[in-house]
């Protein structure tokens, strides 16, 4: 899977919240993996973290105006939308959000954003009272309806000293959604794939159980294949490993909770794959 980030370009688009400094590990993260990172930033954003450390990174010159234009072409945000394979905005602001949605383009990567065919996650970052404002939500439908992949925050301590749903989604999510896109083909398009996972445990008591050592990889990194070929992936598992979204879930323990949860689905999936160790 290292090869996944090889050659690609990818268009990093940073926005003014508290949590800019965290993108830094993604840019270095698909750096490291062979990727070409352009890094696009607000003003706003700056305020919290410098370019010089995006530009140490990424070994690309951060592009933060409109109108101080250093590629080739001479128009960053056409050159960026035109030729990057994939565009992620992480942290994206509520402001930067009802512009996308809204078709405003005021700022390099408004601008960016709004030229772009190609395909685009966002991962809002804000307070949690920002977040649930229905000015934000009415403007999250809109991208979720014109194909926009959003990667909700996470519920915790948000800087604000409140309690609520806003920090921004953990890297290793994050940067599980990016392979995925990345490596989308469709040969598994309208295919219903069905995977179990994991070891499954028997209690004795309540204490004690009979049990194996299994740790669903095998199982999780079959279903997150099939995800990225286009299939619709269910996955019965024992393991409490994360899995990408896009795939649904389903936790059990024992092997008769697994062998329901199958059985029950078995007539409406075209394959099985019995990865589980039972």
């Amino acid at each position: 899977m290292m090869d996944v980030f090889k050659n690609k370009k990818i268009a990093l688009c940073v926005c003014g919240s508290i949590s800019a400094y965290k993108s830094v590990d993604l840019a270095s993260k698909w750096v490291q993996q062979g990727a070409d990172v352009k890094v696009l930033m607000t003003k706003s954003a700056q305020k919290f973290i410098g370019k010089a450390t995006f530009e140490g990174i990424t070994h690309n010159k951060v592009i933060d105006d409109l109108w101080n234009n250093e590629s080739d072409l001479n128009i960053d945000h056409l050159d960026i939308a035109k030729n990057s394979d994939l565009i992620i905005v992480s942290p994206i602001t509520a402001n930067m959000i009802s512009k996308l949605a809204q078709g405003i383009s005021d700022d390099i990567i408004s601008t960016t954003l709004l030229a772009t065919e190609k395909p685009l996650i966002i991962a809002p970052a804000m307070d949690g009272n920002m977040y649930d404002h229905f000015g934000v939500k009415n403007n999250i439908e809109i991208l979720k309806k014109n194909g926009v992949i959003i990667l909700e925050p996470e519920s915790g301590y948000l800087a604000s000293g409140l309690i609520g749903k806003g920090r921004l989604r953990n890297l290793e999510e994050i940067n599980n959604e990016v392979k995925r896109v990345l490596t989308l083909t469709d040969d598994f398009k309208g295919k219903n794939i069905l995977i179990s996972a994991g070891g499954t445990r028997e209690p004795i008591d309540a204490v004690r159980f009979i049990g194996n050592r299994s740790s669903g990889k095998m199982g999780h990194s079959l279903a997150e294949i099939c995800l990225q070929r286009g299939a619709n992936v269910t996955l019965v598992t024992t393991s409490d490993l994360s899995v990408p979204m896009g795939i649904k879930k389903i936790s059990v323990s024992t092997a008769e909770e697994m062998k329901s949860e199958i059985i029950r689905r078995i007539d409406s999936v075209d394959c099985i794959i019995m990865a589980a160790a039972v």
